[in-house]
């Protein structure tokens, strides 16, 4: 018997297509199979049905129509109760026990019709599904070459490689794929057929080219995906190349086994849909070229996707000096719009001993972290040449450490703009990350912290750092026995301290802040507990705070201080606040406070070059420094006994050599 059925427009379309019959063609570039399109069914050899299920639109009871069709094909009769249901693959469209269909995805799909006395499989059903979001269909009217389908069947997708069956979801038994086939285009008008027999909609169709729905409104007909259908699923050695790009995941999980590697060719388009996540257990090749970068983004602009993520697995990437010689690698690629995976914020992420190189990436508008080393082991950190910018998670870049010291971080010649804060490397106590370098950066407009450094050692250089919601370097529980270094930094117009360098929660650290432009800040630099600490050649000028010290606000509780060869004018503070420099207390042994210039010459500090609240019995004495003859200093005792800043031989003339060299 020969049993036709046409079906357009609609949500949920189900064409039902002969594995089997004549006409089928191959690709022989690809080696992937086509199915050609097909109008007369009932193969009873394969039991796989065509036709005779109705239009569907979203979520659809097939009970009654596939009891009907048993019934006239097989003559068997059976009930609701006796039948169970299951989908080919439930990435594409699920079905439960009551025979509830639901479209998930996009592309072909099997239903299967099971006897629950003796499990055997009745009748399948083959149909094409299109989702809410229609991926997978070619635009109407157009002609698409065949792609392949990851999964299921392996399927050679370049010469002598080819993908697994998926991974079924927890709990599922693993149900094999179909064969990738290529249906008729939906812009194909079909030929005229008597009304069906039967249907499940709450009004009868009244032809089959015309479909009703419930909605008074007609649903917009969303853009189609032309390109790359990839299956969730584990992957071994794999290529995705530019010519078979663009690909899409439209849900699931992509996960490249251990010791396999996925190779990404310069060029490649990778879309995701809604949580959809790349899964690196293996090595990852996505090395892209300026003006031929691969992208990695969301199918469209409605939903976010999941993330990157390097497992502990991963192998870290290899070096010689400062070049890549090995591993995961991220070069001239673009991750945008995904919101990272639940407990694993980032766009990129990566923990334990993975450490892939990420270099020249753009990493922007995800609405979680932009770059997150989570807990690593590993060392020899590199992150050049990036621009990561309006992440709306906690930090743009974080890094932090586990147990064991994070040894060889290089973050270099970035741009990491409009995010919440910045950059964060974060060791926690001890052991420190104890070789740091953060570089030749621009951290700029971010609406917190620029940069925010817990328990490291290391060389913050050359860095532009400018206009931050609050700090722009936070710098706190260093060592105290090797100093870092602050050098070099043009750091301006931030909202809250220009340097903030101290002790917070472990160690008072040691630090020397040099050659800097610290400007326009809230205040210039706050400094406490820093034990052999230097300040000297920098411009601390024009900074603003409604306290105390407009310029350098000095709290400490330590020794071997030197203060020196520093331009510190133009900078205001509270009343009595010590526009210039302001001591909390008393600074311990070995105390330098000289060569600076509080005055420019024609201009000075308002509210005092100098203030003090010192209370402790002893004199602060400075010397050398060339002051505002009737702004100078401002003590709040004014009582020898309970101490006072005594300045020796103030200079008459302002120093020279002082600021950066």
């Amino acid at each position: 018997m020969v049993k036709r059925n046409y079906l357009t427009g609609i949500s949920l379309s189900l064409v039902f297509l002969c594995m089997s019959c004549p006409g089928a063609s191959q690709k022989s570039d690809q080696n992937v199979s086509v199915a050609a399109p097909q109008t007369t069914t009932t193969n009873t050899t394969s039991n796989i049905k065509q036709g005779d299920l109705n239009n569907i639109t979203n979520t659809t009871n097939i009970t009654n129509q596939v009891i009907s069709t048993i019934k006239e094909d097989l003559n068997i009769d059976v009930k609701a109760s006796d039948l169970k249901y299951e989908s080919t693959d439930t990435s594409i469209a699920v079905v439960d026990e009551n025979g509830n269909v639901t479209p998930v995805g996009s592309g072909e799909v099997g239903i299967k019709i099971i006897r629950i006395s003796d499990g055997k499989v009745l009748q399948t059903f083959k149909t094409t599904v299109t989702s809410p979001l229609a991926i997978g269909s070619p635009k109407p009217g157009t002609t698409t070459t065949p792609m392949p389908i990851i999964g299921g069947t392996p399927t050679p997708i370049s010469s002598g490689i080819s993908m697994p069956t998926p991974l079924p979801s927890a709990g599922e038994t693993p149900i094999p794929a179909p064969t990738p086939t290529i249906s008729a285009s939906p812009g194909a008008t079909p030929t005229p057929t008597p009304t069906p027999t039967a249907t499940t909609t709450a009004t009868p169709t009244p032809t089959p080219t015309a479909t009703t729905t419930a909605s008074a409104t007609p649903t917009p007909t969303p853009t189609p995906f032309v390109g790359t259908i990839l299956n969730p699923g584990a992957i071994g050695n794999t290529t995705l190349t530019k010519a078979n790009s663009p690909y899409l995941l439209n849900a699931g999980t992509i996960l490249v086994n251990s010791g396999a590697t996925l190779t990404v060719e310069a060029g490649v388009s990778f879309s995701f849909g809604e949580n959809a996540a790349l899964i690196i257990d293996g090595t990852l090749i996505a090395q892209g070229t300026s003006g031929n970068e691969i992208t990695f983004d969301a199918y469209n602009s409605s939903l976010k996707w999941g993330q990157i993520q390097f497992t502990t697995n991963s192998p870290p990437a290899s070096y010689s000096g400062d070049t890549y010689t090995g591993g995961s690698i991220l070069q001239y690629c673009i991750v945008k719009n995904a919101e990272g995976l639940s407990g694993k914020a980032g766009a990129i992420y990566f923990t334990g001993g993975a450490n892939p190189y990420i270099d020249h990436c753009t990493v922007q508008n995800n609405t979680t972290y932009g770059v997150n080393g989570y807990s690593l082991t590993s060392t020899n950190i590199k992150f050049t040449n990036n621009n990561i910018s309006n992440n709306t998670g906690d930090y743009g870049v974080n890094i932090s450490r586990s147990s064991v010291d994070v040894a060889a971080i290089l973050i270099k010649s970035n741009t990491i703009s409009n995010n919440k804060t910045g950059i964060v490397l974060n060791a926690g106590n001890s052991p420190y990350m104890s070789n740091i370098t953060v570089d030749s950066n621009t951290i700029s407009s971010n609406n917190s912290y620029g940069i925010k450094i817990g328990t490291g050692i290391g060389n913050i250089t050359n860095n532009t750092i400018n206009n931050n919601g609050y700090d722009g370097l936070y710098m706190t529980d260093m060592n105290t026995t090797t100093a870092s270094v602050i050098d070099k930094n043009t750091v301006t117009g931030n909202n809250g301290n220009g340097i903030t360098a101290g002790a917070v929660y472990y160690n008072c650290g040691k630090v020397t802040i040099q050659n800097c432009t610290i400007s326009s800040n809230k205040r210039g630099i706050f400094l406490y507990c820093l034990d052999g600490s230097t300040i000297t050649h920098n411009n601390i000028t024009n900074n603003t705070t409604n306290s105390e010290g407009g310029g350098i606000y000095y709290k400490p509780s330590s020794n071997n201080i030197s203060i020196t060869y520093n331009n510190i004018y133009g900078n205001i503070a509270g009343t009595n606040g010590g526009g210039g420099v302001y001591f909390y207390s008393k600074p311990g042994s070995n105390f330098d406070f000289s060569n600076n210039n509080l005055n420019n010459g024609t201009t000075g500090n308002t509210n005092y070059d100098l203030a003090t609240n010192v209370s402790v019995g002893n004199n602060i004495t400075i010397s050398s420094n060339y002051v505002s003859p009737s702004n100078a200093i401002y003590d709040f005792f004014i009582n020898a006994n309970l101490g006072q800043i005594i300045h020796n031989t103030p200079l008459s003339s302002p120093v020279s050599g002082a600021g950066p060299q």
